[in-house]
């Protein structure tokens, strides 16, 4: 059976100049990967889409490729901290 899972890969030759990153997506079928590279980007300082203004991508939604431990809630609540302090800073800037 396959798998399919978006992934962000947060490491240098992944990261492009203005500082985004591309969302891939893994399919993984009998004991081996492949990755599809899309057309979104996010900004890993507060997880929001680059195409899309307020849409951010936090947590389980992204498989993140960095030195977590094995430990996938503190991606979760690192994640939605950053995305929650930009929606905060967004919403005192519109008022």
């Amino acid at each position: 059976m396959a798998t399919f899972k978006a992934i962000v890969f947060q490491t240098g030759r992944h990261i492009k100049q203005d500082g985004t990153s591309n969302i891939k997506i893994r399919i993984y079928h009998n004991r081996e990967s492949q990755y599809i590279a899309t057309s979104y980007y996010i900004q890993p300082g507060n997880m929001e889409s680059k195409l899309i203004k307020n849409l951010y991508f936090i947590g389980e939604v992204l498989d993140l490729d960095a030195v977590t431990g094995g430990y996938n809630l503190q991606i979760a609540w690192s994640t939605a901290y950053l995305a929650a302090t930009d929606v905060c800073r967004n919403k005192e800037e519109d008022i």
